[in-house]
């Protein structure tokens, strides 16, 4: 029943430190948003930063943190978006998969 309210009503919220599994201290900055487009998740990430540098652990964790929100809301897809200015991330975004549509990375995957 509660999914089927998630996938009825369309929402769009402002990205929240929680839903990439970060700790909000450890963010400098996050502006993005989630937005649930039918049975799908759009996660879209316009710019994060950290205090400090990330860990490769935080940074790992981001896809399975976000694969559960997706899971939770019901979601049978999620497409995870971002603007990648950092190449060290650019080229970690590559090697899980993100393409490239203009000045857009972008990832589907099928929700478990």
């Amino acid at each position: 029943m509660q999914r089927e309210e998630y996938i009825d009503t369309p929402v769009e919220r402002p990205l929240v430190p929680d839903d990439l599994g970060i700790e909000t201290g450890r963010l400098a900055q996050l502006r993005g948003s989630l937005r649930i487009e039918g049975e799908k998740v759009v996660v879209f990430v316009d710019m994060i930063e950290g205090r400090g540098r990330l860990t490769v652990g935080e940074i790992r964790g981001v896809l399975p943190s976000l694969i559960d929100q997706a899971r939770e809301m019901g979601a049978t897809m999620l497409r995870v978006e971002a603007i990648i200015a950092n190449e060290e991330l650019f080229n970690l975004a590559r090697r899980v998969g993100f393409q490239t549509a203009g000045r857009i990375e972008f990832l589907e995957l099928t929700v478990p």
